[in-house]
């Protein structure tokens, strides 16, 4: 009874060792005799023999959540610590050729490499005391170099953060003086374009009120003008009419309206007995009264 049920836990131990579970997220390399099959492994439970014999190497498929320190020099040779944080994936259809080419220790011998001989290289374009400004800069810079590295090779990079730069302590001062500096040159600028747009308002409206100043008074002398010009027509067309009138006026007294003037005038001459008239039948003269007298005559 004892050999039995040691029988039975030797082969369910045979059993357990000989079965893997691919978790979701991963795929596993089947390598047996030391030779890659074709197909990999999808999420799921798996029986292989023995590790003498067969065994499997799982790979993440999913983002992964790269950190390391690395170290380069600056441009005038300081050396700088930079804490790197790295986001990529690893194509499922190129899993393996990276296990053939790299095997599981890919992420130091391609990634790490990689990032700290470019790092290097564009480390060397920038002073100390420029690291921190240009962070952005460098990343977009590292980003581009790593991609079209890595992406031939089966890796997706997703993004490369520079977390941290360690300088010296000198350094460190000198930048957050440079900083400041500019962050006082930033708002100076921002204030003095602001007077600059205050003052370029208040010119502006006060040009605007000289212009409405000097449109008003030009309506008002256009307004006199033309009260002038009108009131020298109407002048000019009364005297028009006084001219007309007159002419009318002379142009209708004629000998017969003379003479019936004359018999007018004679006719109340002679309801007064102090008077005397005298006429050749055309002009009357009154004697007498306020008129030429007899002894005017006599004189």
């Amino acid at each position: 009874m004892k050999i039995f049920y040691l029988s039975c836990f030797v082969i369910t131990l045979f059993i357990i060792q000989s079965c893997t579970i691919i978790r979701p997220g991963e795929v596993g390399v089947d390598v047996k005799f030391g030779k890659i099959k074709p197909e990999l492994l999808e999420p799921g439970a798996h029986h292989y023999a023995p590790k003498v014999f067969r065994y499997v190497v799982r790979y993440e498929t999913r983002t992964i959540n790269h950190n390391k320190e690395f170290h380069f020099h600056s441009k005038e040779g300081i050396y700088v610590d930079a804490d790197v944080t790295i986001l990529y994936h690893v194509r499922q259809s190129d899993i393996l050729e990276i296990h053939k080419n790299y095997g599981p220790k890919y992420e130091s011998l391609l990634i790490d490499d990689y990032i700290e001989t470019n790092l290097r290289k564009i480390g060397l374009n920038y002073e100390a005391q420029e690291l921190i400004p240009a962070r952005t800069m460098i990343e977009a810079n590292l980003m581009l170099a790593m991609d079209s590295i890595l992406t031939d090779r089966g890796i997706v990079m997703e993004s490369v953060i520079l977390k941290d730069f360690t300088l010296p302590q000198g350094i460190v001062a000198t930048i957050q003086e440079r900083l400041k500096a500019e962050e006082i040159a930033k708002r100076t600028t921002v204030e003095n374009k602001a007077s600059r747009e205050r003052l370029d308002f208040e010119l502006e409206r006060g040009l605007k009120e000289k212009e409405l100043e000097i449109s008003k008074s030009r309506l008002d002398l256009e307004f006199a003008l033309e009260k002038q010009k009108l009131e020298a027509e109407r002048i000019i067309v009364a005297a028009e009419a006084e001219k007309k009138r007159q002419e009318l006026e002379n142009s209708t007294i004629t000998d017969q309206l003379l003479k019936l003037k004359a018999i007018e005038l004679s006719a109340e001459a002679l309801k007064s007995n102090s008077k005397i008239i005298v006429t050749d039948g055309k002009t009357p003269i009154v004697l007498g009264g306020n008129g030429i007298s007899l002894s005017d005559f006599e004189k």
